[in-house]
């Protein structure tokens, strides 16, 4: 099937007219390419602030006027701003209107992002804009006052203005701080494994395809992961001192403080693996597990525990044993996810 067939599907996922086996469908096609997740990010970005944006200020667009209007001045390399809209304040948009016309909207604004022009005035219409850090510490000022620091090769998608009480950004890749200002309701990161949403704090992301690193060092975020086909998302609230590791399908969270990690570890329906994965990196030892566990999962809370208490844990649990061997490493036999 082509693209245009799952564009439609995403627009029909985003105003909520889906059904399961389309939804099947596209969670299939965005999980089978990166770039197909990454258009489904933009096009979220452009319906949420047309949602906002335009129900408020556009009551009635002759979109294929718009477009024909536009591509001509675009052929002639003319930039100047068109004046396209009707506006009657009487009547809002109907659903209906949203879910055939969206797409439209889309494609005329892509059209007016590549040739510089906007469908209003360019002091008052939003434009996405995308910025690589092409070294360390690249500071961003959003309209809002909020700030981000973005790492050398570190990417990021955000409006130069945000639409009324919607402050959402994307972090395409790489890592960054941000230092929210408080008080102008939800700011939310989009990231390729999940979504930071936030009311006023600051925090760092490393976000990847496969997994979505967090660090809050001031206020609360809920972090929230990608859900697919059969398999709700993983979801978390993360306070000041905390650490989340968001992958595909498990989500952990470990607190921190001026001397480290703390020995706190918070497992969320967890696979067994990741579970010893993160054990191992903060432990700094080899932990090894029977193949008969592999599938298992871990939804447990471990308090300032030490490793050898963790593991007694993990075998009550699991009905495993933990022996530990002379090069001090672990081996985990045994047990089942029974």
């Amino acid at each position: 099937m082509d693209e245009d067939f799952y564009i439609s599907l995403i627009y029909q996922q985003l105003d909520g007219a889906i059904s399961d086996s389309e939804q099947q469908q596209l969670d299939s096609w965005l999980e089978q390419d990166a770039e197909n997740q990454a258009l489904f990010d933009d096009l979220a970005m452009v319906y949420s602030a047309s949602e906002d944006y335009l129900s408020e200020e556009i009551e009635a667009v002759d979109v294929d006027a718009a477009f024909e209007q536009q591509m001509k001045l675009i052929k002639k390399e003319q930039p100047k701003t068109a004046k396209i809209v009707s506006i009657n304040r009487e009547k809002k948009p109907t659903r209906t209107f949203r879910v055939y016309r969206f797409a439209s909207i889309a494609a005329v604004f892509a059209a007016l992002i590549i040739a510089g022009i906007w469908l209003m005035d360019i002091g008052t219409a939003p434009r996405l804009l995308s910025v690589v850090a092409e070294e360390d510490d690249h500071f961003i000022a959003l309209s809002d006052g909020s700030v981000i620091t973005l790492q050398k090769g570190a990417e990021i998608k955000y409006w130069n203005k945000f639409p009324k009480d919607k402050r959402l950004v994307e972090l395409v890749n790489g890592k960054a701080t941000f230092e929210i200002t408080k008080g102008l309701g939800t700011f939310q990161v989009n990231a390729p494994k999940g979504v930071v949403t936030v009311l006023g704090t600051v925090f760092d992301l490393d976000a990847n395809d496969s997994e979505l690193k967090l660090n809050v060092t001031e206020g609360k975020v809920n972090i929230r992961g990608r859900s697919t086909y059969g398999q709700e998302a993983q979801t978390m609230d993360v306070i000041a001192g905390e650490s989340v590791v968001l992958s595909t399908s498990t989500i952990h969270k470990t607190k921190f403080d001026q001397t480290g990690n703390l020995n706190y570890f918070e497992f969320k329906n967890t696979n067994i693996t990741n579970v010893l994965a993160a054990l191992e990196k903060h432990f700094s030892i080899e932990l090894n597990a029977n193949s008969s566990i592999n599938k298992c999962q871990l939804t447990v809370i471990f308090d300032n525990k030490k490793l050898n208490t963790i593991l007694k844990t993990i075998d009550k649990l699991l009905n495993t044993n933990s022996q530990l061997q002379a090069d001090g490493s672990y081996i985990i036999k045994g047990g089942s996810c029974e």
